[in-house]
């Protein structure tokens, strides 16, 4: 095999968003705030030392949020290491300690309260990806620390299936494990996503998934034809239904037409 040389990457940014900003144009989640991010990394590939292995990357991102007045807001520091291996899998361990300052209490599920102060904890986290181009691939993680002042362990396992080049379909389970001063809760996810292509220029996508906090089964069904380059329709379809009363919540149906004027 033919390798390149190792190589080392770093990247940092500076972003200031202010109270009066307005994204119409987009969608920005804090406002008013100074960020501050930086990353390390190293890839490393051991030309044939280990004939089982293609690459190492090493890696240490910095991201430092704090408000107008500079006072920390959130701090996270996180260090992971993966490997990409000759048969196309992946494997990825990875250590994160996060630092959030909450200026009024919040509630993150019916009855259970988070105080305002200063919260920090550490997370520690492992996953693998099999080979994603087989017919049948899967991955698996689980991550377990602190969590608001409390304990949370997360577990997630997906399945995929592609028998061609035309469909797929994904089946992914996440479980999440949290106790709190204010009480413990487990919180299921499921969902199902799919993806059809007719031609180069007709798809048609599907994501359904349930939620077992808030007893809801959410889906979306999209369809999207290229009729000219740049220029597509889209068909949505979205619902809401409560899994208790078989009651539809919402209900929509979108049509988007976008077209490139030529010049």
């Amino acid at each position: 095999a033919q390798w390149r040389d190792d190589f080392w990457e770093i990247g940092a940014s500076h972003m200031r968003i202010g109270e009066e900003f307005n994204p119409e144009a987009g969608f920005v989640p804090r406002e008013g705030v100074h960020k501050t991010a930086g990353q390390f990394g190293i890839t490393q590939r051991p030309r044939g030392s280990i004939p089982w292995v293609r690459e190492f990357n090493p890696q240490v991102e910095v991201e430092y949020i704090t408000n107008t007045e500079d006072l920390l807001e959130t701090r996270t520091m996180e260090a992971d290491f993966s490997t990409e291996f000759n048969d196309a899998s992946f494997f990825r361990i990875g250590y994160e300690r996060t630092f959030e300052r909450l200026e009024e209490d919040f509630e993150i599920r019916d009855g259970i309260n988070i105080p305002m102060g200063d919260y920090s904890w550490d997370e520690f986290s492992f996953f693998y990806r099999s080979d994603s181009s087989r017919k049948l691939s899967g991955s698996a993680s689980v991550s377990s620390g602190g969590f608001w002042g409390g304990d949370r362990t997360q577990y997630r396992g997906g399945i995929q299936f592609q028998p061609n080049y035309k469909f797929a379909a994904e089946l992914n389970l996440t479980r999440n494990l949290v106790d709190l001063p204010g009480g413990d809760f487990t919180v299921d996810l499921v969902g199902l996503n799919s993806n059809y292509s007719f031609s180069k220029r007709m798809f048609l996508s599907a994501l359904i998934q349930y939620n077992s906090e808030e007893r809801e089964m959410i889906s979306n069904v999209r369809y999207n034809f290229m009729y000219k380059p740049l220029s597509d329709i889209y068909v949505v379809y979205n619902e809401r239904r409560d899994m208790d009363t078989n009651e539809v919540k919402d209900r929509a149906i979108t049509l988007k037409f976008t077209y490139v004027l030529p010049l």
